[in-house]
């Protein structure tokens, strides 16, 4: 009960190569983000690494400045 003729698309070699190129663009762009994330992510860790050795070097710095001092006093503390 069609009063006109159904619409046909007609889909040409340039068409399926531009879309072939589109895929492509889509799959290298969620690439280059993935790999970016990654990069983001282990900067991330490396900068949480270097301030729990920068923590635990002060640290380490404050107890012997600490135990100097008690040295040169003459006074030992418990721990």
């Amino acid at each position: 009960m069609l009063r006109r003729p159904a619409t046909t698309i007609k889909l040409t070699p340039e068409d399926v190569l531009e879309y072939d190129d589109s895929l492509l663009d889509q799959q290298n762009s969620q690439h280059h983000f993935q790999q970016s994330h990654d990069q983001n992510h282990n900067d991330f860790i490396l900068q949480e690494q270097m301030n729990t050795n920068i923590h635990n070097n002060s640290s380490n710095e404050i107890a012997t400045k600490e135990q100097s001092k008690d040295d040169r006093i003459g006074a030992t503390r418990n721990n």
